[in-house]
């Protein structure tokens, strides 16, 4: 049976994953924290977060290393994290405040937490999100570029 997770899903769980977050949605299959999730080591095939891990209170780290520890080694980890825009629209109240913690990371950073945790052939892309994702027509009028996030693929070394 092929275990396939979307760790953080809030109320847009990927389809065919079980969805793990703190807050109850109905997405959310499993209440669990990824610093402390509930499979047994080595059991999960393919893990998915998106914009989760930089809004984590005890450590991105805590969390990454969890998803090392139930990643099957053939498994697939997708991680997506904000860059620097996705801070910014944070910072100046454009997004979510929901959050009291927002990490930024940059490629070098990201790929440097994965590699120290466990993680292997990660290739790093960039993912961009279209304007009309960004729901302020205020933010529109000053914002040139589209913003993007970074995207991880890894395997478990």
């Amino acid at each position: 049976m092929t275990i396939k997770v979307d760790i953080g899903c809030g109320a847009g769980k990927l389809e065919d994953c079980i969805g793990i977050d703190i807050y109850k949605t109905d997405d959310v299959d499993i209440l669990a924290s990824a610093t402390n999730l509930i499979f047994k080591d080595n059991s999960v095939d393919y893990i998915y977060t998106r914009e989760c891990i930089q809004h984590i209170r005890d450590s991105d780290v805590k969390a990454l290393t969890e998803m090392c520890r139930v990643l099957k080694p053939e498994g697939i980890a997708e991680i997506i994290v904000s860059s620097f825009y996705g801070w910014f629209f944070w910072k100046i109240g454009i997004s979510s405040r929901q959050y009291r913690v927002f990490r930024l990371y940059t490629d070098h950073l990201l790929r440097r937490k994965l590699n120290k945790i466990g993680f292997r052939n990660c290739v790093l892309t960039h993912v961009f999100i279209p304007k009309n994702y960004l729901t302020s027509k205020k933010l529109l009028r000053h914002v040139k570029l589209q913003y993007h996030d970074i995207k991880a693929i890894c395997q478990k070394r």
